[in-house]
């Protein structure tokens, strides 16, 4: 019974002691923890942290070495998370665009911390990798995704960049061979790279765009480079002769110059387009030469016109003219005859506010006037001039000169007969030179000008600033006569019959006008009626 009792009592007192160990294991584990500098020299492999530690085997040992397990689990399981991550926004910026790098990233996450932890605990170490490996899986398969995608669209990339860089590739190729065996040759050369590249893609619709895309690009370059061949003149010389129906001909019989046995190995539906290529290249050819030829003759006309008006403001001689004239092909009878002529005789007034007129409503262009010179009706000073205003004068500056025409009443037809229209015209002049006036002074200030709601504006008023000028001039000599009479000026436009003015008593009252004061107010008042007529 005292054995008993004294195993006992010894076991009481060692389960105490362990309870105290474990308990002074514990504390110590919580106030010396690991530091970072001791786990990044740890997973280095330059130091084992298990060394560090009380030793296991103890109640004390054990007791901090789990705890410490504990703590470092933790530590590392937070900044796993936060590394991977990272490991992802390095996938999504396009850093990591290999699964191998990816696999590389996420074992060193997993097994290189769960190694530390091993060392002090394999308990927490198992947790650990358990832990990380459910927190990694679905940003591993989302980053696994990602970089497939990245893959794909590289891949797409370097098949279209390679699809382009074949256009030159073939160009050249059937530029310089001419033996079909090797030009075929070539060719499978550069479709097998193409097609091995898109085949990485994995993609069954990328890969058939692929394949055609290439097929296309084959085609094209046989109809383009060929179709340009024959259009050449290299080809003219291999045909009987150089025209462009001799030319088909000979295609038409397999006579395709240098790549005559290349033709030979087209399918027929290729020789066809090849051929409507060649037909709509001979045309364009055509086209092009119909075009150059106008143009040409264009400038011609422009060129003669820009020296004939040269001449006639003392810029040019008459030789150089004539040269000029020859040179551009308008040396025309009638025109030398005009330049020789010591001087033109001028157009009457109706012609030429006739011909005027027709250009301000839009019906003459500069094909009428030429045709009025060459008939005789106008002189070619005057056709220059004309021609000069249909170039440089705006749609909205004729249709304001026609709105000055309506509003004084002048034929809408241009034709005028004697002189009735006389006084119209005198003042038509007036207002288009206001007109000119008003629209220089605004270009050269570099305001916007309206011609039309200028012309208007006098229309409305029924006459020009020079022509107000001209009434003012004459209501103001009226004026001063009744003031130097001693009346009071009536109000401007009111005037007065000859017999109101006899009945008019004088400012005194002992009289009335005299005969030679009524005779000079009748005069001036007749002046400023005819202002405004």
């Amino acid at each position: 019974m005292m054995s008993q009792s004294l195993d006992r009592l010894s076991e009481f007192a060692f389960k105490a002691a362990a309870k105290q160990a474990i308990r002074e294991g514990e504390q110590w584990a919580y106030n010396n923890p690991i530091s970072n500098e001791q786990i990044e020299r740890a997973k280095k492999g330059s130091l084992d942290i298990a060394l560090e530690q009380p030793k296991a085997g103890t109640f004390f040992g054990d007791a901090a070495r789990k705890m410490q397990a504990g703590q470092l689990r933790s530590t590392l399981e937070l900044t796993a998370r936060s590394q991977i991550a990272k490991i992802y926004e390095q996938v999504e910026a396009g850093a990591i665009t290999n699964i191998n790098d990816l696999d590389k990233e996420f074992y060193a996450i997993q097994k290189g911390n769960a190694k530390v932890i091993a060392s002090l605990d394999p308990d927490q170490a198992n947790a650990f990798q358990a832990s990380i490996a459910t927190a990694a899986n679905p940003v591993y398969q989302a980053g696994a995704k990602k970089i497939g995608e990245l893959r794909a669209k590289y891949i797409e990339d370097l098949v279209t960049t390679s699809l382009d860089n074949l256009d030159p590739l073939l160009r050249s190729l059937i530029d310089q061979e001419t033996d079909p065996e090797r030009i075929s040759k070539q060719i499978q050369i550069h479709r097998s790279a193409l097609l091995g590249q898109a085949v990485q893609a994995n993609n069954v619709a990328t890969f058939t765009a692929v394949q055609k895309a290439l097929d296309s690009k084959i085609e094209k370059a046989y109809i383009d480079r060929i179709s340009n061949y024959l259009s050449s003149d290299q080809f003219a010389m291999a045909a009987p002769d150089t025209s462009f129906s001799a030319r088909l001909a000979a295609l038409e019989s397999g006579n395709a110059g240098k790549y005559q046995a290349v033709w030979a190995t087209l399918p027929t539906e290729l020789q066809d387009k090849i051929k409507t290529q060649f037909l709509k290249r001979e045309g364009e050819k055509e086209k092009a030469l119909q075009v150059d030829e106008k143009a040409k003759e264009k400038q011609n006309k422009e060129d003669s016109l820009e020296a004939l008006n040269k001449y006639y403001k003392g810029e040019m001689g008459q030789e150089e003219l004539v040269n000029t004239l020859i040179a551009t092909k308008q040396a025309t009878p009638a025109l030398l005859k005009s330049i020789y002529a010591q001087e033109e005789k001028p157009t009457d007034a109706k012609t030429l506010f006739f011909v005027g007129n027709q250009i301000d409503k839009g019906v003459f262009g500069r094909q009428d006037i030429e045709k009025y010179y060459a008939n005789g009706k106008i002189n070619l000073k005057e056709s220059l001039d004309f021609i000069k205003q249909i170039k440089t004068e705006s749609r909205d500056f004729a249709d304001a000169k026609m709105i000055l025409k309506g509003k004084l009443k002048l034929p809408a037809d241009g034709f005028i007969v004697g002189d009735q229209y006389k006084k119209q015209q005198e003042k038509y002049g007036s207002m288009l030179a206001d007109l000119i006036n008003a629209s220089n002074e605004a270009i050269a200030a570099g305001k916007p000008f309206n011609p039309i709601a200028y012309a208007n504006k006098m229309a409305v008023e029924g006459t020009s600033q020079l022509n107000q000028a001209n009434i003012k001039e004459k209501d103001d000599a009226l004026a001063n006569t009744w003031r130097r009479l001693g009346y009071t000026p009536p109000q401007a436009g009111t005037f007065y019959t000859e017999l109101e003015l006899q009945k008019t008593p004088t400012p005194d009252k002992k009289g009335t006008l005299s005969k030679d004061d009524i005779k000079t107010i009748l005069r001036l008042q007749k002046n400023a009626q005819e202002a405004r007529e």
